[in-house]
């Protein structure tokens, strides 16, 4: 056990909803620090190593108890170190524990249609900053679109997925991610289209998380106004530690993502699922995506039902020339191991 380092992770949520924060914990504490987490949950927490706050439908109520336990948590223990992912008035922290090194970490800026809300939200990130002395983000675009003073790359990431090879003959497509606001409903209609221009009838495209009842009933209206229930799935909400079961029969990862300011900065954390699985990834042409997919991973596509279309055949015409070890060699920075080992444990030295 390092007794000099003893790491608080702050998040305002249940643990495990913020993956980022499970793998930060898990490979801290194989690299024998001491770790905590503190953050909401469903029934009031208080043992070894979690900390947390039963959420309420009322928000002012959730945060005056969120700071309340956590300013006790902090003063009665010696925390080295501490990681806040960042949370309305965080900025109260260094403030009050003005000696302790303190992180802020920023996962996103905000993503609303609404610029007022956008511009709104991320001021508040801007705000807060300037508050802290160490502040990480997960890319240099979210730091510069933010406009903060300083920062440090603490990257999404992903884990190794056990070596596979899915069934010949067929030709399996993979969605993993938010379902409102990235316009679904363009693939399914590419989807079609690629159906049409190919031929092939072994494929199925699952489409794995979860969104609005209104939004995921008129997905499911357009799979069955296209014909398409025997091919197109709604997997719904799929825990982390499933995927897998998704990944191993998948030939090809979609990371299909509005091609706007809002989403051109932020990383995909499927994207590196799919590469570190050996799954040639079809992404829209973001900035971020266009860093990291090349020909030798994947295809860069438009953010529309043709494109897609193209692209998902692109890749099918193409398959065979596509390299499993390539691929995942692609994207071995953004392994948790590697960012934890390079990133964080520098970020807190």
């Amino acid at each position: 056990m390092n007794s000099n380092k003893k790491i608080l992770i702050i998040a305002p949520y249940k643990f495990g909803e913020l993956v980022d924060c499970v793998y930060w914990k898990h490979h801290l504490e194989a690299c024998k620090y001491e770790v905590y987490y503190f953050g909401y949950s469903s029934t009031a927490t208080n043992n070894i190593d979690f900390f947390g706050i039963k959420h309420t439908k009322h928000k002012s109520i959730n945060l005056f108890r969120f700071y309340i336990q956590l300013f006790n948590l902090i003063k009665t223990n010696d925390f080295s170190d501490i990681i806040f992912c960042y949370w309305e008035f965080c900025f109260i922290l260094p403030l009050y524990f003005p000696k302790l090194n303190i992180v802020l970490d920023v996962r996103t800026s905000s993503v609303s249609k609404s610029r007022i809300k956008r511009i709104f939200f991320n001021f508040r990130i801007w705000f807060s900053s300037l508050f802290f002395n160490k502040i990480s983000v997960v890319s240099s675009g979210v730091g510069n679109l933010l406009r903060l003073n300083h920062f440090s790359i603490l990257s999404l990431g992903a884990i190794f997925s056990p070596s596979y090879e899915p069934l010949k003959g067929d030709f399996n497509l993979l969605y993993v991610g938010i379902l409102d606001g990235r316009n679904i409903e363009e693939t399914i209609i590419g989807y079609k289209f690629f159906l049409t221009k190919s031929g092939i009838n072994n494929s199925k495209f699952n489409i794995v998380g979860g969104g609005s009842e209104m939004y995921i009933k008129r997905l499911e209206n357009l799979i069955k106004k296209n014909h398409l229930s025997d091919h197109v799935y709604l997997r719904g909400y799929v825990a982390h530690s499933d995927l897998f079961e998704f990944l191993k029969i998948s030939h090809v990862g979609v990371s299909f993502i509005p091609i706007t300011s809002y989403y051109n900065f932020q990383p995909s954390t499927k994207n590196y699922e799919y590469l570190l699985a050996g799954l040639p990834v079809i992404a829209t042409k973001t900035y971020e995506n266009s860093k990291l997919i090349s020909k030798k991973n994947g295809i860069l596509i438009d953010d529309n039902a043709v494109s897609f279309s193209s692209g998902v055949y692109e890749v099918f015409k193409n398959y065979s020339c596509f390299d499993r070890a390539e691929i995942i060699k692609s994207a071995e920075k953004f392994n948790w191991f590697y960012i934890i080992h390079n990133q964080l444990i520098p970020l807190l030295s």
